[in-house]
């Protein structure tokens, strides 16, 4: 790679070669229901941040660990899977906008790397209780921390969380029956996020405030609707649809950024609610 880096060609050559094994035991315990256990490692080469000068960084490596089970009970009309893994990442890349990294109040990308590890556990089951009725869950629970990483602002954040929410759940139904020649059906969606879990980094950053007049990345719901008729073979269909149907508002992230440049930092809201109609068609 070569930088221009006032007037001057800077080269940067590497190489990087890896060997990512993948390992999987899995057992049938009845004809319907099998567990597993696996160990997989995955890599990402390094590389130059071109909006860095004379920067490179090192290849990415991860080691995941997993056990889980999946069942199928077709008697019960039920699919069952859960999971519980591991993961430990080093030299995991990232590329931030740091908004001083200049020095001279001009903000710019910088590449940063961090090891970080996790313990998780994941669920998802669909059931269908009756003719047309479908219903469908999943969850996941996460506890995402730090081994080693140096702040954008100079911090040590070793042992303390990545950001990444504990809990996440979805959770729906959708209903279809006859009408006319065509299939009517009613989806209904709810999905929770919970709150971002802040570090040091996180209040320079945006993506969490010490103001007591708003939060954000709180925890976050929404709910969407849709009802909808398609024609015979589906070759043309109308819907009416609502996302975000309780008019949930979230503050999303503030962009601290603008502060340094145009003196106030301004703040990113999620979507209203919103309705509407679709009409679709296919030769």
């Amino acid at each position: 790679m070569f930088t221009d880096a006032v007037g001057e060609l800077v080269r940067r050559d590497n190489r990087w070669t890896d060997f990512s094994p993948r390992v999987v035991l899995d057992a049938h315990f009845t004809p319907g229901l099998m567990g597993y256990v696996s160990v997989t490692k995955g890599y990402k080469a390094g590389g130059y941040n071109s909006v860095q000068v004379a920067s490179r960084f090192a290849p990415e490596k991860v080691w995941n660990y997993e056990a889980g089970v999946k069942g199928v009970f077709p008697d019960a009309r039920l699919i069952v899977n859960a999971a519980l893994y591991h993961y430990r990442y080093s030299n995991l890349q990232d590329l931030t906008l740091v908004p001083n990294a200049t020095g001279s109040g001009v903000p710019g990308y910088v590449v940063s790397a961090s090891d970080q590890k996790a313990d998780g556990a994941d669920l998802s089951i669909q059931w269908q209780p009756a003719a047309g009725l479908d219903l469908h869950a999943a969850g996941s629970w996460i506890d995402a921390t730090y081994g080693h990483k140096t702040g954008v602002a100079g911090d040590d954040l070793s042992g303390q969380p990545t950001g990444v929410p504990r809990i996440t759940w979805t959770a729906g139904l959708q209903y279809a029956w006859r009408l006319g020649a065509g299939r009517m059906a009613f989806n209904l969606d709810h999905a929770y996020r919970g709150r971002q879990r802040c570090n040091v980094d996180s209040v320079y950053e945006g993506y969490c405030s010490p103001s007591p007049n708003f939060t954000v990345l709180g925890a976050q719901n929404r709910t969407d609707a849709r009802l909808g008729w398609t024609a015979p073979a589906g070759h043309w269909g109308v819907a009416l649809y609502a996302n975000n149907v309780f008019d949930h508002r979230y503050v999303m992230f503030v962009n601290n950024v603008s502060a340094g440049v145009l003196g106030t930092p301004n703040a990113f809201i999620n979507a209203p609610r919103l309705y509407g109609v679709e009409f679709h068609a296919k030769l």
